[in-house]
């Protein structure tokens, strides 16, 4: 009896064996999120029983096979996506599929913000620092007729100097998917009256054209009964002209660059000016090109043989015009033939000063 009953058991065993080997897996799996943004993982847990591996198809044409109990998925694309889960036995066969999860992904969400000041003095270097969410190119409009070039990327962080008085209103439009979503933020700024530096850099600020370029020699020895008109010549006069266009951007307080262009409006270099004061300038250089186009005159800075204060003098700033001069020194020049003297072709000692006057247009 006993032996009837344990082959009786044993038969059961098998069978349950069988069954369970025979049976399809019970396909299933859960996700965390079912919306989500561009870019926003998605975990997937398969809950299935009896499966071996699982084939899963996200619906944007990505599928998986995995052994693992959770994977994620990130979508690139706005859209609804329907997610499919396919369990197997080891060696494939008796494969079951779970019902569908739909995921619905909407756009990255972009949002523009930016802080500044919000009182500034004109000429005063004004920051501009983007806080914007989920971006990654940005253009900026500062209300006063400048724009950040809107075909190329540009910095979150940006500065700019106001060089009249007013309310601006300043935009900032911020991007993300390769502009294809985009948000805009604005702001007012209130510019004052700049006084000292300020001023003087935003009067400075902004495009010039290059009217006039002259450098005047004059020659003041002691007279002499052979030179009695070696007292205050005139003896050179050198005028240069030229189509070149300047933009005078501050980079710093009290200082700034000076890009140079051609006629045509080639960027051909640019040079630098400092503020000394109110009305002097302790460095102003940048190339000018010559009206034939064979050369490239550079502006004086001081240097030897020459003399002089070290500074250039605002003659003339104002919204129109810009008159800049600058004083040099030989003190004791030598061997100036003075046609007035008798005979003509004599040395005298003395002192020469040459004054360049620089002229520009407000464009």
């Amino acid at each position: 009896m006993k032996k009837q009953i344990s082959k009786v058991v044993a038969a059961l065993a098998v069978g349950t064996l069988l069954f369970t080997g025979c049976k399809k897996p019970a396909a299933s799996f859960t996700s965390d999120k079912t919306a989500v943004k561009v870019g926003e993982a998605v975990n997937f847990t398969n809950t299935s029983e009896g499966d071996a591996k699982a084939m899963w198809d996200f619906g944007d044409g990505t599928q998986l096979e995995s052994n693992q109990n959770m994977v994620s998925h990130v979508y690139a694309k706005k859209g609804t996506y329907n997610v499919t889960l396919t369990a197997a036995k080891k060696n494939g066969k008796k494969a079951s599929d779970a019902p569908a999860i739909q995921i619905t992904v909407s756009d990255k969400g972009t949002s523009a913000m930016f802080t500044s000041k919000t009182t500034v003095q004109a000429g005063e270097i004004v920051s501009f620092n983007s806080t914007s969410v989920d971006a990654d190119e940005y253009t900026w409009d500062f209300g006063d007729g400048i724009q950040t070039n809107l075909t190329q990327p540009v910095s979150p962080v940006q500065t700019h100097v106001y060089t009249q008085n007013g309310t601006y209103v300043v935009s900032l439009t911020a991007f993300s998917q390769n502009r294809g979503v985009s948000s805009t933020y604005t702001s007012t700024i209130t510019v004052v009256g700049g006084t000292g530096d300020n001023q003087v850099m935003a009067m400075l600020a902004g495009q010039w054209k290059l009217s006039s370029h002259v450098l005047v020699h004059t020659f003041n020895g002691t007279p002499v009964a052979t030179c009695p008109n070696i007292g205050n010549i005139p003896y050179s006069t050198t005028t240069f002209t030229s189509n070149a266009k300047i933009d005078v951007r501050p980079s710093t307080s009290g200082s700034g660059v000076i890009n140079t262009y051609d006629g045509d409006g080639n960027m051909k270099s640019n040079g630098s000016y400092a503020i000394k004061n109110a009305t002097q300038l302790s460095t102003w250089s940048h190339p000018t090109l010559q009206a034939d186009g064979t050369g490239t005159l550079i502006l004086n800075s001081g240097v030897s043989p020459f003399v002089g204060n070290n500074a250039w003098t605002i003659t003339t700033l104002n919204a129109t015009t810009l008159v800049l001069t600058y004083n040099y020194k030989d003190v004791n020049k030598t061997g100036f033939n003075g046609a007035t003297c008798t005979p003509a072709n004599q040395n005298v000692t003395g002192t020469e000063v040459v004054v360049e006057t620089v002229s520009y247009t407000k464009l």
